[in-house]
């Protein structure tokens, strides 16, 4: 009988300590991914003025180069654009551009401490970059 009753007295703590976990990830599968939307304000201007300028007062030349899409904040219509990363390398400067089918480049985002991703872990390591603030309209 003290076995029988041993047993039960087991086997319920056993179910109070797997039970919060059990719960615990039941709610975790329940949650759904909210997707975040990035309005943004770039600067644009026809791409060769951009592109003097960022080489000429920036000295970044070309890097990379990728189609894509951009969707435009005001309607959400996708449209093609092409990616032209320009990087300073001695200075380490970038900017990440967006030439539009109309010729026009805006630049989406521009920083320093530019350098390769070191992929020695599968995680790419956020590093809180050192920003200099700019003014709008730095650019023009």
């Amino acid at each position: 009988m003290y076995k029988k009753l041993l047993n039960i007295l087991i086997l319920g703590s056993a179910l109070l300590v797997l039970f919060p976990t059990l719960v615990l990830s039941q709610e975790k599968e329940k949650l759904e991914y909210v997707p975040t939307v990035l309005f943004l304000a770039a600067q644009c201007g026809p791409v060769e003025i951009v592109s003097n300028k960022l080489k000429d007062k920036h000295g970044e030349v070309p890097f990379a180069v990728g189609n894509g899409m951009v969707i435009l904040a005001q309607n959400g219509e996708p449209i093609p654009a092409q990616l032209v990363l320009t990087v300073n390398p001695d200075t380490m400067t970038f900017t990440v551009n967006a030439v539009l089918p109309d010729m026009n480049t805006c630049l989406v985002i521009s920083g320093n401490s530019f350098a390769p991703a070191m992929l020695k872990k599968k995680k790419i390591q956020y590093i809180k970059p050192d920003l200099q603030v700019v003014a709008p309209g730095w650019m023009f």
